[in-house]
């Protein structure tokens, strides 16, 4: 669903099943780990996940040198729409 592993899942999608999660157990923490590989922030979190409710964590393969560069910037992102 991630187009190569340079798009994030459909947002809509992510959305329907966080809902989903959410309406069976409303305390359960929902993760987008959808895996796009790009550098791209826009591509690899779709804004409508990051306002979204239902999502509570945005994640990111992180794999190699260099991903720490990466790890602050993922973390400044989900600080900004209150994800872990």
């Amino acid at each position: 669903m991630n187009c190569r592993g340079n798009r994030a899942a459909p947002p809509a999608w992510t959305i329907l099943i966080a809902k989903h999660l959410k309406s069976r157990a409303p305390n359960t923490l929902v993760m987008d780990g959808s895996f796009a590989r790009t550098d791209n922030m826009e591509s690899c979190f779709p804004r409508e996940v990051l306002e979204s409710d239902c999502v509570d964590i945005v994640s990111y393969h992180y794999y190699g040198t260099g991903e720490t560069r990466r790890l602050k910037k993922d973390c400044e992102l989900a600080r900004k729409y209150g994800k872990a």
